[in-house]
């Protein structure tokens, strides 16, 4: 079995696991925790993390190697910190693309929960989002492929973490981060700048959310609306696009910069370069294998049916 189709694999699985558990595990859930917050809670844990123990228990693999438990150098940490804000700015432009399409989500889940303390909000949205998925996608799946070029692993990995969410408002902005956070996670060589990236990249928008929905700004929030409904989707078109590709060239240039500071620092990266060369020169198995093409067409199959029957 190639690593491909193993990370591949598990990748189904883990979708398989969010469509079949959102029908028939989470109503049973919902009986037994009545709070919100706690079953978002408990299914992410489930959902997400205990594959992942089961992963290890069943191949014995390193936990160290496949999850690329690296330390991160202090300048690698802040630039990590810097590009996952900048990309708050690309997503914006992303998500409301995709809402020109389909209901955001999102937005409703953010405006449901408003009721419960901010530090609960960034660790059920925040802290264990960006452990439980990371751990799952940048670590499991992400190893998957290992022998493939840098682009090519954070190209199909993050459009796998798109699938994953299984919303397709979601599926256009998550799969860039997606690709943001692989490339992040293999230009430092440790999980850690995933991470750290996803936390701050959801930390944000939690505190934003929090912020908006506070009674202080409840009136700037009708303002919105009302602004909303006046001004022409081609203008908010222009002005976030404009905005998403000046932070795109920001992104690229601290991007260049990490990888620098990622080599100067750590000497598995530092061998990593040559390694990355022979990766475009060796023969490598199918990425487009059976678990992948059946996890793009159960990704599909989802969204009709939640739309079908929603």
């Amino acid at each position: 079995m190639s690593s491909t189709f193993k990370g591949n694999l598990f990748a189904l699985i883990l979708i398989l696991i969010q469509f079949l558990g959102s029908i028939f595990v989470v109503p049973l859930l919902a009986t037994i925790i009545p709070s919100y917050i706690g079953l978002l809670t408990f299914t992410q844990l489930l959902f997400l993390l205990t594959p992942v123990l089961f992963y290890f228990a069943i191949t014995g693999e390193s936990t160290k190697e496949v999850l690329s438990i690296r330390h991160l150098s202090f300048k690698s940490f802040c630039l990590v910190v810097l590009i996952a804000l900048a990309s708050q700015p690309v997503a914006w432009f992303l998500s409301y693309l995709s809402g020109l399409l389909f209901n955001n989500d999102v937005a409703d889940l953010f405006g449901s929960i408003g009721i419960y303390p901010y530090w609960m909000l960034l660790i059920v949205l925040a802290v264990i989002p960006a452990v439980c998925e990371e751990v799952a996608i940048r670590g499991v799946v992400l190893h998957g492929y290992k022998r493939e070029p840098i682009l090519v692993a954070s190209i199909i990995t993050g459009l796998i973490f798109g699938m994953l969410h299984l919303n397709p408002q979601q599926f256009l902005y998550t799969s860039i981060l997606g690709i943001l956070f692989a490339y992040l996670v293999r230009i430092t060589g440790s999980i850690f700048s995933g991470i750290i990236a996803h936390f701050v990249f959801n930390g944000f928008q939690v505190s934003m959310s929090k912020l908006s929905l506070s009674s202080i700004n409840q009136n700037v929030l009708s303002e919105e609306v009302q602004f909303s409904e006046v001004t022409s989707v081609a203008s908010a078109l222009l002005i976030l696009g404009v905005m998403a590709i000046i932070f795109i060239l920001t992104i690229v240039f601290m991007l260049k910069r990490l990888k620098l500071y990622a080599y100067d620092t750590n000497s598995e990266i530092i061998s990593g370069i040559n390694e990355e060369e022979e990766i475009k020169n060796s023969s490598r198995g199918n990425l487009f294998n059976m678990p992948l093409i059946v996890l793009i067409i159960v990704f599909i199959g989802t969204i009709i049916f939640t739309y079908r029957y929603s």
